[in-house]
């Protein structure tokens, strides 16, 4: 149910904000630690930090507007700063980094998933007639997924 929840918030402040103020959030928390008793709040005094400590950079990086970032980001619930705040430390700790698909969402976010789709497509190739050169090439594939996941 909190995994339906949580997701169910990232889509929404995907809808809030837009992908330059989204990539500034990314980028902003990165290397930032997040502790049970701070996650509410790192996101938007972080925020606010960066446009105190660098005027001007990440207007100029990203192409936002102070005033309307910190109106957007000082009006979110406690629940939706948390919510902001793991899926921006969730983007540092994946390995495979899309930007724009994971600002974006969807399977674009989830490189396992795509790796998976492309071995079934291989697989789907070879019903009609076998070839074992697909077989083998999506046995590899499939061999790396497994090992990835089981580095976890």
């Amino acid at each position: 149910m909190i995994d339906e929840m949580y997701g169910q918030t990232v889509e929404q402040l995907r809808g809030r904000f837009d992908a330059r103020e989204l990539r500034m959030v990314l980028d902003v928390m990165n290397g930032v630690f997040l502790e049970p008793h701070t996650v509410e709040t790192a996101v938007v005094a972080d925020i606010a930090d960066s446009f105190q400590l660098y005027p001007g950079v990440y207007e100029e990086k990203w192409g936002v507007e102070q005033e309307v970032m910190m109106e957007k980001i000082t009006s979110l619930s406690p629940w939706e700063a948390a919510c902001l705040a793991c899926w921006a430390a969730e983007f540092w700790r994946l390995t495979d980094r899309d930007l724009d698909g994971y600002i974006m969402g969807g399977e674009k976010e989830d490189p396992l998933r795509q790796e998976l789709e492309r071995i079934c497509e291989l697989l789907e190739k070879t019903r009609t007639a076998f070839k074992s050169g697909l077989v083998a090439e999506a046995r590899e594939r499939l061999e790396g997924v497994v090992e990835r996941l089981d580095k976890g």
